[in-house]
């Protein structure tokens, strides 16, 4: 279901000159700004599918087109708490495979 693990060995593996731009260019959730100190980095492109979620009633939930940040962050914490919705485990480790898993 996901291309870029096999696109990442290939690419580590050929003669292809590459390079890794950090995660400022590539943030996938906003929530993840919440871990990063005022002075880390400036997020610099979003890459949030979430910011399509109006397009494709077939595939993604029908809602609102996100205009702004704010209101794509609260669209991300709404999803956050949707993942991780039923599952009580104060290990912040062990709580992934109680989710995964459903240990």
């Amino acid at each position: 279901m996901r291309d870029q693990p096999i696109l990442r060995d290939l690419l580590w593996t050929s003669d292809i000159r590459f390079y890794v731009l950090p995660p400022e260019f590539n943030l996938r959730r906003l929530t993840l700004l919440d871990a990063w100190e005022p002075l880390d980095a400036r997020p610099t492109i979003i890459h949030s599918h979430r910011l399509m979620d109006h397009m494709d009633a077939g595939y993604h939930p029908v809602g609102p087109r996100l205009r702004a940040p704010a209101e794509l962050v609260a669209a991300e914490r709404a999803a956050h708490a949707a993942e991780w919705a039923g599952v009580e485990e104060s290990d912040p480790v062990r709580r992934f495979a109680v989710a995964q898993l459903g240990e």
